[in-house]
């Protein structure tokens, strides 16, 4: 029973054709075992090996003969350990480290950096052994870290860069410069680094947001707070928030947040639209809070993700739900009918540039988001019997189904895909690998099936399911119908530490270096010279967009 590298951009004319979409070209369920109750999270590198981060108790198996046991706690029971692992695009495990100590440990969010560390946010208690490393700490219980390995899973380091009364970690981005971005739930007293932070007031206390900046030595450099949320002795119900930062360093904080949550430093809260609303709060590189908008309509709009595409705009995928459907932004009943929204924001102000909905009979959602050098959107979601994007109607089955969305940057359909079989098939991540292949992990149960392969879970409960990782073939990311122009760059290919020089552009043109997995590492308005200090060797895209729509790209290769 069922419960629950981008393309490089061509530098000849393009002409308009049908979007096929790709088809699955593989997939393979991680032989991970018991089923995940708790959702891991997902990364994935130009290889496309995947890379999953998970918080366990007891005991788990990452693949056959390779089982972990948690430490005991003080008081002799189970306590709660994190792990990381990674696997090749066939399934297999490559390696994987523990994080485990008396105290809770967790791995609660995963990225790959621009120069291909892998980069953890969680907790962990003094004494925490990871591989050979050993962390301590003088503070009581869980703090907040920072661990960074390279791809080889050799641990680089383990810092703590927070601690507080109450710590809930939620999300990790990263810019061009190798600083990292974090974010989370704090109650009373918090410290990050130098910086002290508090939710107490004369009436007693709250839950805040909170967004920090960490060098890329593990050094906070800043930290804010806002969104309060009022404890009651009731209940108080929040969401986890999400991050992504341009490669300048400006970063986005996107929320789910109740009409009653309080605002951003000098940056006051937006009317209310509905119960929830999907929040959006953009920083400047030292930090000050910028702008907020609140994304949603007259329901609950629940905001899953947080992406920029290659022009710097914000994507916000994410669900809704009637008015009144929600106890709270974290729980959703399986009665409850959800619509899927893709909400495309400008970086100048947050106005609302396109936003679409996927109408669903029975449950419809967008998980998460990737995009390429091109504009092109896309999007990983799933939904339940019929369903419909603009421009096209969606047969799905009696269960949730995994659904791939390509929108041009312009908010025009290029092509959807679909999964089938008995059980949920639910994506919860999706990136572009090296070889221009959408990799899509997520989990599922009972059975799956991804074209012509089936899968089958050893979950069979609601809520639960086993880890997939599923291939769709090389995406054509090209789809625009105008002329783009060679641009000349020099010299080409180029040193890392040197600068490439630009020809003579029209004002107000913007220059966007993107990386082999469709990353902007570098933004920066017409000029003379384009530095490449700190630059991972490598294949890179270079495009200029003016004012007036006309575009110029080249591929430069750094050395």
């Amino acid at each position: 029973m069922k419960k629950l590298l981008p393309l490089l951009v061509s530098l000849f004319p393009l002409a308009a054709t049908a979007q096929v979409a790709p088809g699955w070209a593989s997939a393979t369920s991680l032989p991970i075992t018991p089923a995940f109750a708790i959702q891991p999270s997902y990364a994935v590198d130009a290889a496309g090996n995947t890379y999953l981060a998970a918080t366990f108790r007891q005991s788990i198996t990452l693949a056959p003969s390779t089982a972990l046991t948690s430490q005991d706690s003080q008081f002799g029971l189970p306590s709660q350990d994190g792990v990381i692992a990674k696997y090749s695009p066939t399934g297999s495990l490559l390696w994987y480290r523990q994080l485990s100590s008396a105290e809770t440990d967790s791995f609660q969010k995963v990225i790959i950096d621009a120069s291909g560390k892998v980069v953890l946010l969680g907790l962990a208690g003094n004494g925490a052994q990871l591989g050979t490393t050993t962390f301590s700490t003088s503070a009581f219980g869980s703090v907040l870290t920072l661990t960074q390995l390279d791809a080889q899973g050799q641990v680089q380091y383990i810092r703590e860069i927070g601690d507080a009364t109450l710590m809930i970690p939620a999300s990790l981005a990263s810019d061009a410069a190798g600083n990292y971005y974090v974010s989370g739930t704090f109650g009373l007293d918090a410290t990050f680094g130098s910086f002290s932070l508090s939710t107490i007031t004369s009436t007693g206390y709250g839950l805040d947001q909170f967004v920090a900046k960490v060098s890329a030595a593990g050094a906070v450099q800043w930290a804010q707070q806002g969104g309060r949320v009022q404890v009651s002795s009731t209940g108080t119900a929040t969401a986890l928030s999400h991050l992504v930062a341009d490669p300048s360093g400006n970063v986005y904080l996107v929320w789910t947040t109740a009409p009653t949550a309080g605002g951003f430093g000098t940056v006051s809260m937006p009317a209310a639209k509905g119960d929830y609303d999907g929040l959006v709060v953009k920083y400047d590189t030292q930090g000050a809070p910028q702008w907020a908008q609140r994304v949603g309509g007259a329901g609950a709009d629940i905001a899953t993700y947080a992406g920029l595409d290659s022009n710097g705009r914000l994507v916000v995928p994410g669900f809704s739900a009637p008015a009144g459907a929600l106890a709270s932004p974290a729980t959703v009943a399986s009665t409850v009918a959800t619509t899927g929204f893709v909400t495309v924001l400008d970086p100048t102000a947050g106005a609302a540039v396109w936003s679409r909905d996927l109408q669903a009979t029975m449950a419809g959602a967008y998980r998460s988001m990737t995009a390429d050098a091109s504009g092109n959107i896309y999007l990983a979601g799933h939904f339940k019997g019929q369903g419909a994007v603009p421009g096209k109607s969606l047969l799905g089955t009696s269960s949730l189904d995994a659904l791939i969305v390509s929108y041009s940057s312009n908010g025009t359909l290029r092509w959807t895909q679909q999964s089938s079989g008995t059980g949920d098939e639910i994506p919860v991540s999706i990136a572009l690998d090296g070889t221009n292949r959408l990799v899509v992990p997520g989990i599922f149960n009972n059975g799956g099936l991804f074209g012509s392969t089936a899968l089958t879970s050893t979950a069979t409960a609601a809520n639960t399911g086993t880890p997939f990782v599923a291939y769709l073939g090389s995406v054509v990311t090209a789809t625009r119908t105008e002329h783009i122009a060679p641009l000349a760059l020099y010299p080409n290919p180029a040193p890392t530490a040197t600068t490439v020089h630009l020809p003579a552009l029209p004002v107000g043109t913007q220059v966007t270096l993107t990386d082999g997995l469709g990353r902007a590492t570098h933004c920066q308005p017409t000029g003379t010279t384009l530095p490449l200090a700190g630059l991972a060797p490598g294949l890179y895209v270079v495009q200029a967009t003016a004012p007036s729509g006309e575009r110029w790209t080249s591929r430069l290769v750094v050395e």
